[in-house]
């Protein structure tokens, strides 16, 4: 029998919040099993999860070491694309948040900082949770400042390759609508501008086609909240795996659960002063093909 015993340091704080803090991969939904399976206890008794602790209460785990004593990620160095004294260039993995500031999530900006063992800088833009691709970290303020101005003025040309669920019509060309995201985080697409909408300019070409899937390069003019992915959706050509704007029955066929989404290239501007020497240099990677062409 595993057994942990620890001594609340922390006073008026809820039993499952406080486990949670000290073990991030206890989720309530194991809490819950391991609180029936009376693995949990405070001062020898069973309790509710939420139940408030005092600092100087003891707790006794009956839990196994694989649950409580996890590695904190880090940065895997084989998704460095470009180093220098100025920036870094990762490729994100799907499935990664970019930046958050709840301390229990995994990151790639904290995993970044752990590699850099510095808290300066910051994440210069976000790609979607289940999207892959090229994150560019500056690694000073300045830097980051330079780049970020760099986007919000159209400079810096991202190139994405996607499969949409239909093949876009025609082969290629350029979309422009204006997106809203309402209170519940849901993008939605308009022909015409409306109140508190933005204009998103997405201009895209099929590679190849395969049944009902279409293979695409697109690049993106405006960096709008899920701009590819609801873009597509307005043209009835949702992104295959999309769990949010996507067609469920269409994902669960092809067993994609994470949008087949990838920036896979980021052209830079011209720029003056201290990034002057990163003037219209390319980061690039290869272009995924999802297991499908």
């Amino acid at each position: 029998m595993h057994m942990r015993t620890i001594i609340v340091d922390k006073h008026g704080i809820r039993l499952d919040k406080y486990l949670q803090s000290k073990f991030p991969t206890l989720s309530f939904n194991l809490l819950q099993r391991f609180l029936k399976e009376n693995k949990i206890k405070v001062n020898s008794k069973k309790v509710p999860l939420n139940t408030v602790l005092n600092a100087g209460d003891e707790l006794k785990l009956f839990i196994l070491d694989e649950f409580l004593d996890v590695v904190e990620p880090s940065l895997d160095l084989k998704a460095i694309v470009y180093e220098d004294e100025n920036i870094l260039v990762v490729n994100k993995p799907s499935g990664l948040i970019t930046i958050d500031e709840d301390p229990l999530l995994d990151t790639l900006d904290k995993r970044i900082k752990k590699y850099l063992n510095s808290f300066d800088g910051s994440c210069c833009h976000r790609l979607d949770r289940g999207t892959q691709g090229l994150v560019i970290y500056g690694k000073t303020s300045k830097a980051c400042d330079t780049i970020c101005e760099a986007i919000k003025q159209h400079k810096l040309h991202k190139h994405y390759v996607c499969v949409t669920v239909g093949w876009p019509q025609p082969n290629a060309g350029e979309i422009r609508n204006y997106l809203l995201k309402d209170d519940k985080g849901f993008v939605k697409a308009y022909s015409k501008q409306v109140e508190g909408s933005k204009e998103a300019v997405t201009k895209y070409k099929t590679i190849a086609t395969k049944d009902e899937l279409a293979y695409v390069d697109v690049e993106i003019f405006t960096g709008r909240t899920h701009q590819i992915r609801v873009t597509f959706k307005s043209i009835s050509c949702p992104i295959l795996g999309d769990s949010k704007y996507g067609i469920e029955s269409v994902n669960r066929k092809f067993k994609k659960n994470r949008q087949c989404l990838c920036a896979y290239k980021i052209q830079m501007p011209t720029f003056e002063g201290d990034l002057k020497y990163l003037s219209n240099k390319i980061f690039e990677i290869e272009k995924p093909k999802f297991n499908l062409f």
